[in-house]
């Protein structure tokens, strides 16, 4: 049964604590460093009880394969796999012309996919969700994989053509049915075993598939289907194409399929993992990104996740500290982090600390331009401090959404809030203009208007608003 994160119940759970059992998700896990020679490597510890947690293992975390299809199809269209196709389809082309030398090359391109493929296999088994690199390792290295492969389907031909004659065509064509159903599970042994005897044992084979269960069968259908693609493209295509454009999208059709084969069966060994008796560690995981891109979790995250975990522990005053100490070095520049530290604030009714908060937060609020939180936050401050001031860049802000929504004095009043708090700041001269346009366009007072400006300009004359100041000086024709 799927466990998911105690704190995140829609999140599949990667660790689990053996002394409290419960289950947490990678944002609610503490992951620190470890010490020593292994400084390099994670340990994982329980929020709760601040002991290691045990990796629930890779079934937990990764979907089914038969609601992962649309991903099989994507994998060979990343950058390695994709440029391989290519390659070997153009060389294909090529090379299918020469006599012999062209044959050998036309093997050893052969060898190439089925090679680049295995070690796809290999590597999905393993975790590492994303395509091999192209490099000797993967091409080259441990080729004699791809000969046991092939010696799997030569030893299946020759017993083939063994039973015609001693036991009958039907008993030949039965061992061929069951062979060839049977022959994902062999190269299913031949990963995890590196036994080529030991995979083409009946016994072993036959048992391993039916641990899978319908799951197995289930991908063979899907197996068949793949391996059939080609053929029934190429029929169509046929008749429709130039030979030579024919052969390229039918070689690149086969590398194409081949390569979404071997991945699907490697998933199949990972989402089994425990019925084959594959070992898969959790550093060994590692997820393709989704296309619209994997938004890596940042420092801000994971504060927020141990905060929401303390809270709902009911620990408010050791949640504040944890904050006050995490952003001790920068200071608080994620808003929701903000938001909920002014909250516990709130909470803990600690009022001294939460209008000194009150002060970044609608600095904040004012960068995201989130105008109804802002003022509503500003008219509680003040409401307990009337002396209470804000950022310029805050003032500036809520003086001009006060005005927006009719609250003109207070707007005025929030202007000079502004000047006399920061008189030395370049939003001053701003501010002077926004007062004389509300004392003008909405408190019909143009003699005051006139004299704001009028001083505006001969306190800042260089200053880059007041070829606007004169405009609207003309403007008001007074």
């Amino acid at each position: 049964m799927k466990k998911f994160c105690e704190y995140h119940p829609a999140k599949p759970a990667y660790w689990n604590c053996p002394k409290c059992g419960s289950y947490f998700c990678q944002d609610c896990i503490i992951a620190r460093k470890k010490g020593g020679v292994l400084k390099h490597e994670d340990i994982h510890l329980c929020p709760k009880c601040n002991i290691e947690a045990g990796w629930v293992g890779v079934a937990n975390i990764i979907e089914p394969f038969w609601k992962r299809l649309p991903k099989f199809f994507t994998y060979p269209l990343s950058m390695h796999p994709l440029l391989l196709i290519i390659v070997l389809s153009v060389a294909s082309i090529l090379f299918s012309k020469v006599p012999i030398i062209g044959w050998m090359m036309m093997i050893m391109i052969w060898g190439i996919s089925l090679k680049y493929s295995f070690s796809a296999l290999k590597a999905t088994a393993h975790g590492d969700l994303t395509p091999p690199k192209i490099n000797s390792k993967t091409i080259s290295e441990d080729f004699l994989q791809v000969f046991k492969q092939v010696g799997i389907y030569i030893i299946i031909g020759i017993v083939f053509v063994w039973l015609i004659p001693t036991a009958g065509i039907i008993v030949a064509v039965l061992f061929l049915i069951f062979a060839l159903l049977y022959v994902p599970a062999i190269i299913i042994l031949l990963v995890t075993t590196n036994s080529l005897l030991h995979a083409l044992n009946p016994i072993v084979f036959t048992k391993l598939a039916f641990r899978i269960g319908r799951g197995y069968f289930l991908m063979y259908f899907f197996l068949l289907l793949l391996g059939s693609a080609p053929t029934i493209l190429a029929q169509y295509l046929m008749k429709f194409l130039p030979i030579e454009l024919y052969q390229l999208l039918f070689g690149f059709a086969k590398n194409y399929y081949t390569i979404i084969s071997y991945h699907l069966m490697g998933y199949v060994i990972l989402q089994y993992h425990e019925e084959v008796g594959y070992r898969v560690d959790y550093e060994d995981f590692k997820e393709l990104p989704e296309k619209t891109g994997e938004i890596k979790e940042d420092e801000n995250s994971k504060i927020l996740s141990r905060v929401n975990i303390m809270i709902k522990e009911g620990k408010l005053d050791e949640a504040i500290s944890f904050i006050q100490d995490a952003t001790k070095a920068d200071g608080i520049t994620d808003i929701t982090l903000s938001e909920r530290y002014l909250n516990l604030l709130k909470m803990k009714k600690r009022k001294s600390e939460m209008l000194k908060h009150c002060k970044l937060h609608l600095h904040l609020l004012s960068k995201e331009n989130k105008k109804a939180k802002a003022c509503e936050i500003y008219s509680d401050c003040l409401s307990m401090d009337t002396t209470f001031t804000p950022t310029s860049l805050a003032l500036f802000k809520l003086a001009g959404w006060h005005n927006e929504t009719g609250k003109t004095k207070e707007a005025v009043r929030t202007y000079n809030r502004l000047v006399k708090a920061y008189p030395e700041d370049s939003l001053v001269a701003k501010a002077y203009f926004r007062s004389a346009q509300i004392f003008y366009d909405r408190l019909m007072e143009p003699a005051r208007a006139k004299k704001i400006l009028t001083a505006l300009i001969k306190k800042y004359p260089d200053h880059e608003i007041i070829p606007q100041v004169k405009n609207y000086l003309a403007h008001m024709g007074i």
